[in-house]
């Protein structure tokens, strides 16, 4: 093969990718435009859980929302709410939300997997994470996304 023709497929080589390149550009821009108003409206409710934010939780959940807690307790909404009240704030562990990922079930349904992990430990004893795995499923209502439910679930630790 000469040189000449050589280059000419390296170069048809490296230039094949670049449309299908363009294709998942315009098609990662869509799920971000899609997807990002979902995980933010659960990002949202696990910070309002975490600082006690009871008007944020109240705005960002539906009437018939149901939550699973990490021990398997079935709490609908109303019971869920009663944990928020400002006379049971405490002071929340350091907190961290993972990475999700975003199954579309129609163009107003979705299925949201994270995960949320707290820094916790004791004078004199060094931290330990807890970790929990967090499925929720979101709802749109009239434009704006509200979880109808979540549960926790936790992740062992590997020590």
């Amino acid at each position: 093969m000469s040189h000449g023709i050589r280059l000419a497929v390296i170069a048809l080589t490296i230039a094949s990718p670049l449309p299908a390149m363009a294709q998942s550009t315009a098609d990662l821009a869509r799920l971000v435009a899609e997807q990002g108003p979902i995980v933010e409206a659960v990002r949202t409710f696990i910070t309002a859980q975490h600082d006690f934010d009871l008007a944020t939780i109240e705005r960002m959940t539906a009437e018939d929302y149901v939550e699973i807690s990490p021990l398997g307790e079935v709490d609908p909404r109303a019971k869920m709410l009663g944990f928020y009240t400002p006379d049971k704030k405490v002071a929340a562990p350091a907190m961290q939300i993972g990475d999700s990922v975003v199954t579309m079930i129609d163009d107003r349904a979705a299925v949201v997997t994270t995960s949320v992990s707290y820094g916790v430990g004791t004078a004199g004893e060094p931290p330990r994470t807890l970790a929990l795995r967090a499925v929720f499923v979101a709802r749109r209502v009239a434009k704006v996304w509200k979880l109808v439910s979540a549960q926790y679930t936790p992740i062992r630790s590997k020590n």
